[in-house]
């Protein structure tokens, strides 16, 4: 089954004013933020995605780019594919940042693809940084992030008086970051975003969407979740969530690389796999056994016994990834005070006790 590298070459000589703007195209877009623009183009500047596809090859090589088993390695040749197609060669790739704050623990990207009629803002998901993956933790106790709070000001800062048609979007927390930013931006900017894409992002807290700001965005989301999805089924979101078929299994289907294509739209699926539902209700309800003060205790606890060796990013974790550096941690907590490690592991022992509990019911 075809995706969004097919789509592409079938369709990316049909411009917009034969054929508009689709969920495919929303999620060529947020994922195309994944390419690391850092030293090409700055929240400045503006160039064409052949120049700045030019420009990161320029960087990288093309073979570590493809091999690179933790990175989204297909965002810089997805954009290289919209340089060279009439669909998307007319836009502008702009304002791209990068923001990683150590001491506040965000980590927010974002870029912004300009067309003659309209702009998409891209924000970027968690990436390979340990502070990204933290941050995503940080949603289950923080009403506001910092990474939210940042994206907000970067829709605020560029897109004020913009007088286009605006569409929000992103990939995992970019999704979230998507729709935060567009139910609190300024009045003016609301009043012309005219859809909110979050492509298997996590949902909020209820601080969050039980507010008016919300519930006035909420009519112009679009979530766009997978059959096997984990992430997207995250907290309180209240979509109604478009669930699509993927070629992969399990939380592979995370990349949007795997969704299903047909000819202008995404395969979509009957609902989510039971597997999905029991993961989701596992997780539920451990947070739900878990005060705000107990799951920042066990975030800040993880995260530092992953970051105890220097590393900083996944791929300063063994080759395994997250679970291997996940179990390097575990055996690490045992030089944690006595106290402090009986209670780490005490919420280890209750989240394994809810997925058991999920299978068995």
């Amino acid at each position: 089954m075809a995706n969004i590298l097919d789509y592409l070459d079938w369709r990316g000589d049909v411009p917009f004013s034969l054929s508009p703007f689709n969920d495919v195209d929303n999620l060529i877009l947020s994922q195309s933020a994944y390419t690391l623009l850092d030293g090409i183009l700055d929240e400045n500047g503006i160039t064409t995605p052949r120049e700045a596809s030019e420009a990161f090859f320029k960087q990288f090589k093309r073979e570590e780019v493809y091999e690179d088993r933790l990175r989204h390695k297909m965002a810089p040749f997805i954009l290289e594919k919209l340089g060279q197609s009439v669909r998307f060669g007319n836009m502008r790739v702009a304002y791209y940042t990068n923001s990683i704050d150590t001491e506040g623990i965000a980590q927010m990207s974002a870029v912004s693809f300009l067309f003659p009629d309209f702009v998409y803002v891209a924000y970027r998901g968690t990436d390979n940084t340990l502070i990204g993956w933290k941050e995503d933790f940080n949603l289950s106790y923080m009403p506001v992030t910092e990474g939210q709070e940042l994206a907000l000001e970067y829709l605020n800062r560029h897109f004020l008086g913009y007088k286009g048609r605006i569409l929000v979007g992103g990939h995992s927390k970019g999704g979230n970051f998507a729709v935060f930013s567009s139910a609190y931006a300024e009045p003016d900017i609301r009043e012309h975003i005219i859809s909110v894409y979050s492509n298997d992002g996590p949902g909020f807290r209820e601080e969050i969407t039980s507010g008016r700001e919300y519930a006035a965005v909420l009519k112009k989301v679009k979530s766009i979740i997978p059959e096997s999805t984990l992430v997207g089924a995250l907290f309180g979101g209240r979509y109604d969530h478009k669930i699509v078929k993927s070629t992969a299994e399990g939380l592979s289907q995370h990349d949007p690389t795997t969704w299903m294509v047909l000819r202008d739209r995404l395969v979509e699926a009957p609902g989510r796999t039971e597997k999905s539902i029991q993961m989701d209700e596992a997780v539920s309800n451990w947070l739900c056994g878990l005060s705000d003060e107990d799951r920042c205790f066990f975030t800040d606890v993880l995260f530092e016994l992953l970051m105890s060796n220097g590393a900083t990013t996944l791929d300063d974790l063994k080759s395994e990834g997250i679970l291997s550096g996940i179990g390097d941690a575990l055996k690490t907590a045992r030089s944690l005070p006595k106290d402090k490690r009986k209670e780490f592991n005490g919420m280890l022992k209750s989240l394994f006790i809810s997925f058991r509990k999920s299978k068995e019911g």
